[in-house]
């Protein structure tokens, strides 16, 4: 795993540059950052972004992220998990709940209830580089006092299927976009479409040679 680690001025919260992969690759890293979200209240899953815009795209310098190291890394090594994270200096938006981890028994990390605007802390950012690692933990069925367990999603299995449905909602919002943005005289089934939507999925929302967003643009040499 490689992690680049960015501060983020204008988006509040921490969030997830991810790389735009093919299907099964692409449904690891979604899991990874579920499981980043699941053990960290600051770690906001609806705001990190798998597009495959967002390796190309050029900054307001006019630079491209094809040089940014996750994209340039990426490109030489087919690694995975290759990830820039984006946290904001001051607050999150709003937290994410969080459940307990317990050893079946006992609580070994208490979990966290939803609140809004919260201001971080030094306390805070550590919290964000702990779920980091535990995520992996999960993402490998190493770690034996997983939140995953107490989640909604239960299990690998589970959280595998709804990361694959994840991906096939957001293949079909993207397909409705382009649809609703013809015109009705050049296409009658954007107009059809129109009258019934496709599901929307959740907004989405973890590494620099160069850096992301606010500042992924860093030299790859």
């Amino acid at each position: 795993v490689c992690i680049d680690l960015h501060a983020h001025a204008n988006r509040m919260g921490s969030f997830a540059y991810c790389n735009h992969l093919g299907s099964q690759q692409q449904i690891d890293t979604i899991m990874y950052t579920k499981l980043v979200a699941m053990n960290c209240p600051y770690f906001d899953f609806r705001s990190c972004s798998f597009s495959e815009r967002n390796m190309s795209i050029k900054d307001k310098n006019g630079e491209s992220k094809e040089g940014s190291n996750r994209v340039a890394l990426y490109r030489s090594t087919n690694l995975v998990h290759i990830y820039t994270i984006e946290t904001n200096y001051s607050c999150a938006s709003l937290t994410t709940a969080v459940t307990d981890a317990t050893d079946g028994t006992k609580t070994l990390s208490p979990g966290y209830k939803v609140q809004s605007r919260k201001k971080f802390t030094v306390d805070s950012f550590g919290q964000i580089g702990k779920a980091l690692l535990v995520g992996m933990l999960d993402v490998r069925e190493w770690n034996p006092y997983s939140r995953l367990k107490s989640s909604e999603f239960k299990n690998m299995q589970i959280l595998r299927n709804w990361a694959s449905s994840y991906i096939n909602a957001s293949v079909l919002s993207k397909k409705f976009k382009s649809l609703s943005a013809l015109s009705p005289k050049k296409s009658s089934v954007a107009a059809a479409a129109t009258d019934k939507p496709l599901p929307q999925p959740r907004r989405s929302s973890i590494s620099a040679a160069r850096g992301d967003g606010g500042g992924e643009m860093g030299n790859v040499s």
